[in-house]
């Protein structure tokens, strides 16, 4: 691999492939910056599991009904509808699966709505890598404890 070339433009989310079988279930990230959905889907991966990533909520509303989830990332401030919204809406479509919230800036009531919703884990961002993974690790349950993390 020639490191001279230097990192390529970023791509949107669902234009980058998953570097893992998209077969099984995966964790499904829902976020509109590219580089957050990018660099969360790596981080997964490098983790040991197959991720996929959506760049809007209707985009992953789309494919949600082929999707085999895991666990759903959802971001709190997405353009066209908040994550709680998102969530409710998986819900209805029969998406079981935990759903973590990412935040700019949880708030208590933030929390709590979220709690309502049967979501546990509200992360505020800039989010650690190890909180990140300790968050999915706990919403899957020992059945599903992956691989110690590679990502430093």
């Amino acid at each position: 691999m020639d490191d001279t070339a230097g990192p390529g433009p970023p791509h949107p989310c669902p234009r980058t492939p998953p570097a893992m079988p998209t077969a099984g279930s995966h964790v499904v990230i829902v976020d509109d910056d590219p580089d957050v959905c990018d660099a969360l889907r790596f981080l997964l991966e490098a983790d040991g599991r197959a991720a996929r990533g959506y760049a809007s909520a209707p985009e992953f509303l789309r494919a949600a009904p082929g999707e085999d989830i895991a666990c759903l990332v959802l971001d709190y401030r997405l353009p066209d509808r908040n994550g709680l919204d998102l969530a409710r809406q998986a819900r209805a479509l029969g998406i079981a699966a935990p759903i973590l919230l990412i935040a700019g800036s949880p708030d208590p009531g933030l929390q709590q709505r979220a709690e309502r919703l049967g979501i546990r884990h509200v992360l505020a961002k800039p989010l650690a890598d190890d909180t990140l993974l300790q968050a999915i690790r706990d919403s899957l349950g020992p059945q599903d404890s992956g691989q110690p993390p590679t990502v430093s």
